[in-house]
């Protein structure tokens, strides 16, 4: 099974006031922090098999963050290379290589480099076409900076993803519904569409806010709906693409596989040669590495959580052979006979199950 790789950049310009990820606010990313990740990498490969795990096929590379477009030509050069050196060779043909960026720090030049080096894939933080939207938001860009990145970027890539998020104060169904028809007017290959949510870590004045004047059961479904009826596929619960270009890296992860991290505050999922799994942790203001074994019941609750995300459901082969009924109430399974699908080869749920994933998965029942 292919292996993935996430590499974390926790530096932003500007802190988005919804964000609950850590990062530090900067206008450029600190030599320091590369040194650091570069000697991270290089002394990874040791460090694993010193613990019985070895690197397998690396099937994608993915930069987020943070802001990855903050990265100079001469430190993002030094990653890949430092990968390619170290880890496993990095190669366009084969690999999916996504970058996430910031709309106004895109430009030609910017882009042309990126794919000499290798990058196949942009991911887009667009959230919003609405400038008052934008600057509730903290966002860096204006709507018309947004439309000219994801005009500049189809020029010179095939595979591109831009992300939007709906359900804040004041916007209604209406409203999202006439920005969403809009948004899919661009022709955008790979679309994220999140609900805002709050939580303790966003800004005060988001914090006082309320979300939108309507309920979020009501915007979502109406996201869901006008979603159905264009030419999107629905692969996981808020990620849309046409023409099959689903995002592999996430889409992998999904699915339980191993990815391996790298950069401050980032996580990463391995698998020893006994089979056992470990969690990897680089802590937030350094590059300290922490790895510990999962337990199988953590394990298997993290499997079931992002594997019932995806339309295509969790491999049975992955579980044992293991059915529906393994992990709900037969009188839940009975009641919400809707909500799921199970045949010879994967369970999973059917796009109203996937509706109501959160309350799925808060019925689940593990045994110790």
């Amino acid at each position: 099974m292919s292996e993935e790789i996430y590499i974390h950049i926790p530096y932003c310009q500007s802190r988005c006031s919804y964000c609950v990820f850590h990062s530090t606010t900067s206008n450029s990313i600190p030599d320091s922090f590369i040194t650091e990740m570069i000697l991270d990498i290089k002394g990874y490969r040791e460090k694993l098999s010193n613990i019985d795990i070895d690197i397998g096929d690396i099937s994608s590379i993915f930069m987020g963050g943070g802001s990855p477009s903050l990265l100079s030509s001469d430190q993002l050069k030094r990653i890949i290379d430092a990968i390619s050196s170290y880890i496993y060779p990095v190669d366009s043909m084969s690999q999916e290589i996504t970058i996430e960026l910031n709309p106004s720090d895109i430009t030609e030049p910017l882009l042309i480099y990126y794919k000499t080096i290798g990058i196949n894939r942009i991911s887009i933080g667009g959230q919003s076409l609405r400038d008052e939207v934008l600057k509730w938001m903290n966002r860096r860009h204006t709507s018309r900076e947004l439309l000219s990145s994801i005009s500049l970027c189809k020029k010179h890539f095939d595979n591109i993803s831009v992300d939007f998020i709906y359900g804040y104060e004041g916007q209604g169904i209406d409203g999202w519904k006439e920005e969403l028809k809009e948004i899919l007017s661009l022709d955008i290959p790979h679309l994220s569409l999140y609900e805002l949510s709050i939580e303790q870590k966003s800004s005060p004045f988001i914090r006082s806010k309320k979300l939108s004047t309507v309920g979020s059961e009501d915007i979502f479904s109406a996201t869901i709906e006008t979603m159905s009826s264009s030419t999107y596929d629905r692969y996981e619960v808020s990620n849309f693409a046409k023409g099959g270009l689903h995002c592999r890296h996430n889409e992998a992860i999904w699915r339980g596989g191993v990815y391996h991290n790298f950069g401050a505050s980032s996580c990463g999922r391995l698998r020893d040669r006994s089979g056992s799994w470990l969690e990897s942790k680089v802590e937030e203001n350094s590059n300290n590495r922490i790895i510990k074994k999962l337990s199988d019941k953590d394990r298997l609750l993290e499997f079931l959580i992002t594997g019932f995300r995806l339309s295509s459901g969790i491999n049975r082969d992955l579980l044992g052979g293991k059915s529906l009924s393994n992990f709900f109430s037969i009188e839940f399974l009975q009641k919400h006979k809707s909500y799921f699908f199970e045949n010879v080869s994967h369970i999973g749920l059917t796009p109203s199950g996937l509706d109501m994933l959160d309350y799925i998965l808060r019925n689940l029942v593990l045994s110790d």
